[in-house]
């Protein structure tokens, strides 16, 4: 059986849960969700740090060493410290009821908790846009939805700076991730164990779209024709494991959604040192808000970030 999810944005709720909230005033996690479907957006605190981003297969006793690396990889290389302020991500990939609930749709019963699939790199930017529009009176102050970049992604699969597994949360993939080959479709979320913070499917089912241009090394030429897509999906084939690994990259054009790509949303926060508006608390000025305005005749969006579509979600130049 089948429901229709219709595109409301009259009236919202959230709920925060502030288990062990930190001197920076931010609680551990946040709750979106849209009143009365009710499809809920949890978000994790991932606190800022600085980690060792890729990996490198050269000297097993320096950091990111991975035995299985092949030339394959060698966009992984080279191992290089980033600072990562800190922010929220998803606990879960966006599964079919929210996007149903925030972009319009149906969605069968049975497969509501499913990660959403054929997602491509413009239709990840409409979600972030829609997830502006539709909380933006339940939002920190300051704050704004987006894709993770590349850097913020690979951190909290890692656990933020602590953990060392190759996959987010073990070095067994079949305890974190969907994976095998078996099929294309993404399934149920959260149905292995999480990495460390909690966050769920960073390895396997989905793969998941990033913010970030590609580049065939770290430092190399940006090559504008690709996003970066991170953490293998349910399609990857037991020949391919590294593909599942937290420092693995891949790409593709924005405008492809194959039927494993998927998205996780996540909000960046001022930093610690401007005091966050109390959860819930309206603001006019919480976030950058996407903005209708005419270019060439045509009526266009300006995302919070500054990017520029068509209303039929092409990316404009």
């Amino acid at each position: 059986m089948k429901r229709l999810r219709t595109l409301s944005f009259a009236v919202f709720g959230l709920a925060s849960c502030l288990a062990g909230a930190q001197s920076d005033g931010y609680p551990e996690t946040l709750s979106f969700f849209e009143s009365p479907i009710g499809a809920e957006l949890s978000m994790i605190k991932v606190d800022g740090g600085t980690f060792l981003m890729g990996s490198q297969c050269e000297d097993a006793s320096k950091p990111n060493y991975n035995p299985d690396l092949s030339p394959d990889y060698s966009d992984e290389s080279p191992v290089h410290s980033v600072d990562v302020e800190t922010f929220y991500i998803a606990r879960f990939e966006t599964t079919r009821e929210l996007w149903a609930d925030l972009m319009g749709g149906f969605v069968p019963y049975d497969s509501s908790d499913c990660a959403q699939g054929s997602v491509s790199f413009k239709a990840a930017m409409l979600l972030v846009n829609a997830a502006n529009n539709a909380f933006a009176h339940k939002m920190p102050k300051g704050s704004f939805f987006d894709l993770p970049t590349e850097e913020q992604w690979e951190y909290a699969a890692r656990g933020g700076r602590d953990d060392t597994f190759a996959f987010a949360g073990s070095n067994d993939p079949d305890s974190v991730a969907v994976w095998g080959g078996a099929t294309e479709i993404p399934g149920p979320v959260a149905s292995l164990k999480p990495n460390s913070l909690g966050i769920f499917d960073m390895s396997g089912n989905a793969e998941e779209w990033t913010k970030s241009y590609y580049s065939s090394s770290y430092g190399a030429t940006l090559d504008y024709k690709f996003r970066v897509i991170r953490g293998g999906g349910v399609h990857t084939r037991p020949g391919r494991k590294p593909d599942l690994r937290v420092s693995a990259r891949s790409r593709d054009i924005e405008s492809r959604g194959m039927k494993y790509y998927g998205v996780r949303l996540v909000l960046n926060v001022p930093a610690i040192e401007n005091p966050p508006t109390a959860v819930g608390e309206t603001s006019a000025s919480a976030y950058a808000p996407p903005r209708l305005v005419i270019r060439g005749g045509k009526l266009c969006v300006i995302g919070a970030d500054g990017q520029v579509f068509d209303l039929g979600g092409s990316r404009l130049r």
